[in-house]
């Protein structure tokens, strides 16, 4: 038994069945309804393909087009891409992915996305929408005034709550203080200030 073991090929690249509009530069424009990143399927009968050539994506109403040098195969009416440039290659693998992928499908010759709304939507605010969006916000000057007289209070505060337990201690200490100091028999008596 022979084992034999093969890379994938890196060229596989499968066909989608969406539009893609070839402008020739003598003004005649050819569909394309079978595609892939490598390149596309026409007629046969289209061979003159010599020339400034722009393929457009019709997206949704709005084509993205660019200039295109295609390369004619060995089987009758595939073309391949030459020389894409990256920007070309990337606009032209999002369309392809979107098909792939069933986001975007064909409908009427140009390609549609499935994730936009069906109905239209106004984009201008009502009159309500306007006033609810708007901040209300009170003049500098009282804004100030109010941000002063809260520190104010803050540092009151501090100052009386905080600073009468801080006096508090302070007397407590200093009462405690002569009993805590070590006395031997030949020194003073400290005198306590009471």
């Amino acid at each position: 038994m022979n084992i034999r073991h093969e890379c994938p090929m890196p060229e596989l690249s499968f066909s989608v069945a969406a539009p893609l509009h070839l402008h020739k530069e003598n003004g005649c424009k050819l569909i394309a309804t079978r595609w892939s990143l490598a390149g596309v399927w026409l007629a046969p009968d289209d061979d003159d393909l010599s020339g400034d050539i722009y393929l457009s994506v019709p997206f949704q109403g709005v084509d993205v087009s660019f200039p295109v040098v295609l390369k004619a195969t060995d089987v009758p009416g595939h073309y391949t891409f030459h020389k894409l440039t990256v920007r070309q290659r990337e606009t032209l693998g999002a369309f392809y992915k979107g098909v792939l992928s069933g986001q975007m499908v064909s409908t009427n010759d140009i390609i549609t996305s499935l994730d936009t709304p069906v109905d239209l939507v106004p984009m201008g605010e009502t009159e309500q929408e306007e006033t609810a969006g708007q901040a209300k916000a009170k003049p500098r000057l009282l804004r100030a005034l109010w941000n002063v007289a809260f520190y104010l209070a803050g540092a009151a505060f501090l100052v009386l709550f905080l600073g009468d337990k801080f006096g508090n201690g302070c007397r407590m200490f200093s009462w405690i203080m002569p009993v805590l100091l070590p006395r031997s028999p030949n020194t003073k008596r400290l005198k306590q200030g009471i």
